[in-house]
């Protein structure tokens, strides 16, 4: 793999997440129009399981087609007591409340704690994370991890000791660690500062 950093690092992390949950919404409240928002007219999207590619012009009544019926969600949110609306804020609370509070630096951090501190119940947090975003509790907080890690990073100068700004940022674990960085930037730890390292020296440069 070639040691160049894509586009999409972790700027824009957030912002997809955000994107993914509004097309998440609108999907379970069957707003067609809303779900069609997210889509580019000038892109064919292919259905890998029929077989078949779909252009724009088409699109909105195969989703119309493929939108789950009213009553296959209700029963689920309103155990959890979860309207489209409420899950999200839960969304939002949840983001403000890593942001601001910055609680993954705990290596200890645990679901009962984020539930707790944000008002929610532990069932509530783990169907948002779970449902609506595809990913585990521990996921989650360990990319909150990685992106304070590379925040620290593009600031920090040599030598860095990448070790142990991972500890620093609440990583309890070097395997996870390192597991979380490639799958994120598509580097290890060491390439990804050896380009820090690059770009300083160019600067620097006359």
């Amino acid at each position: 793999m070639p040691d160049t950093v894509p586009d999409d690092t972790h700027q824009q992390t957030q912002a997809t997440g955000e994107i993914v949950l509004r097309h998440h919404l609108c999907w379970k409240r069957r707003d067609l129009d809303g779900v069609m928002a997210h889509y580019h007219p000038d892109i064919q999207y292919n259905d890998f399981f029929q077989n078949r590619v779909v252009g724009f012009a088409e699109l909105r009544e195969y989703l119309r087609a493929s939108m789950p019926r009213d009553q296959a969600m209700r029963p689920t949110v309103s155990r959890l007591g979860l309207s489209p609306q409420q899950l999200s804020y839960l969304a939002n609370d949840l983001q403000q409340y890593f942001q601001h509070q910055q609680p993954y630096l705990d290596p200890e951090l645990d679901l009962q704690r984020v539930a707790k501190e944000c008002g929610y119940s532990r069932n509530q947090i783990s169907y948002l994370l779970n449902q609506v975003l595809g990913q585990s509790f521990y996921r989650y907080v360990n990319q909150a991890r990685l992106q304070h890690l590379l925040a620290t990073l593009d600031k920090a100068t040599p030598p860095i000791r990448i070790d142990e700004l991972a500890f620093a940022a609440g990583f309890n674990s070097l395997s996870a660690f390192y597991s979380c960085f490639r799958q994120h930037t598509g580097l290890s730890p060491k390439a990804y500062v050896k380009q820090i390292s690059l770009r300083a020296r160019a600067q620097d440069a006359p």
